[in-house]
């Protein structure tokens, strides 16, 4: 994100000269005004007038942009964000963007037309709607576990660590036919770091690995045990799956179950995200669980950071870890 700091910088003068520029105060000669406007023009930057309307406000609001409430994974993930976001005297205005573009731009000119002071978008979302999203909006975006442009600042999980830990795990299991159902892959980066290092690491091993994309959202029951009948179907002898989420894997515990399967003794589940539902389901399924706390922690503190100007690194990751329960 393009901050003060830089429009003075290519502008050659000074941050309270730009701030003068901006707040329209004089006494400033014509060309230093053409000079920070040209800058301004140039680097794409967006004076944050709500930040500055903010200041000494108790009602200071953060937009939010989340894909669905009703996927366990996103309602867990804002429980922590409008916590963190209340320890710093922070309000937090939620919206669901649904699975098509125009409903995520409507999302955002809503939150817009809130005036929010910043925006987290956790989301589905291509790069070249995230790019328009970016030329559209005035105000810093922070984009949590996905991380699509360069230029962005962005929290995420060590997906990479999650997929390597996941693999060696199978393997210190004797697992050595696997498959691994991944997520959307055109979706989320994250996806990709997590199947990518999962293969890799699988290859390394010795390990036969077999990957199938998950192309529907978690929330697609019918899709999902449709996938789940054909990893099982075209697999005799597969040892071990390791699914991209846990709802998913919850699914294929029970499948194999009904199926006859002994696990962990025939086969052995493991799932990612390490959401509640893993450790109350039957047998309690082994996981690599994503940190909400700090995830979300660092993105409100992040996100805060860039409303006040401050330079914020532009990839967190945070560490993921492996919770071994009953299913392996």
């Amino acid at each position: 994100m393009v901050t003060i700091k830089d429009v003075a910088k290519h502008a050659g003068v000074s941050v309270a000269t730009v701030s003068r520029v901006i707040n329209k105060k004089e006494p400033l000669t014509e060309k230093t005004i053409k000079k920070v406007n040209d800058a301004i023009e140039e680097l794409g930057y967006y004076p944050n007038t709500y930040a500055r309307t903010l200041v000494g406000r108790k009602d200071n609001v953060l937009g939010v942009m989340l894909p669905f409430f009703n996927n366990p994974f996103h309602s867990e993930l804002a429980q922590e964000i409008e916590f963190w976001a209340k320890e710093n005297q922070f309000h937090i205005l939620f919206t669901a963007t649904g699975n098509s573009d125009e409903e995520r731009f409507r999302a955002l000119e809503y939150l817009l037309s809130r005036q929010v002071s910043g925006i987290i978008i956790s989301t589905y979302i291509n790069p070249e709607a995230a790019m328009e999203m970016r030329r559209r909006c005035k105000v810093p975006i922070l984009e949590l576990l996905n991380h699509l442009l360069e230029e962005s600042c962005s929290v995420m999980s060590d997906d990479r660590q999650g997929g390597i830990l996941a693999a060696r795990h199978l393997y210190s299991k004797k697992c050595r036919k696997v498959v691994h159902v991944g997520g959307r892959l055109e979706a989320y980066r994250y996806a990709d770091e997590r199947t990518f290092a999962f293969e890799k690491e699988c290859q390394k091993l010795g390990i036969s690995c077999k990957v199938y994309k998950n192309r529907r959202e978690v929330t697609n029951l019918s899709a999902m045990r449709d996938l789940i009948n054909l990893v099982f179907y075209e697999n005799e002898g597969m040892d071990g799956i390791f699914f991209s989420n846990d709802i998913l894997a919850a699914q294929g515990v029970s499948y194999a179950l009904t199926q006859g399967y002994r696990i962990p003794d025939e086969i052995r589940i493991m799932g990612y995200d390490g959401i509640f539902i893993s450790e109350l389901m039957y047998p309690p399924l082994t996981t690599i669980q994503q940190n909400f706390q700090l995830l979300a922690k660092t993105a409100i503190k992040n996100i805060i950071g860039m409303i006040n100007g401050e330079e914020i690194q532009k990839l967190t990751l945070i560490p993921v870890n492996l919770i071994e329960r009953k299913t392996t």
